[in-house]
């Protein structure tokens, strides 16, 4: 086990359509603490490539509630029909 893994820490990466504020940091930092238990270390980038939303990675999980994930899951269930 790792060091960081023995101290409770979490990274979380951010992927944000614009800039976040400091509140809305430290809502997403809250909510990873009260989940993971642990105390989360965020990483905010800024991605011009997605629409709008935000891509969340914390270990080998994605939490994809950007435009994007949500457009192209629109067009996978059309062009099931």
């Amino acid at each position: 086990m790792s060091a960081i893994k023995r101290r409770g820490i979490v990274n979380v990466h951010v992927r944000s359509a614009m800039p976040l504020t400091k509140e809305q940091e430290q809502e997403i930092s809250s909510a990873y603490a009260k989940l993971s238990g642990g105390k989360p270390v965020l990483r905010v980038t800024v991605d011009r490539e997605l629409i709008s939303g935000l891509r969340v990675e914390v270990d080998n999980k994605v939490i994809n509630n950007s435009l994007d994930a949500r457009l192209e899951m629109l067009r996978e269930g059309l062009s099931k029909r």
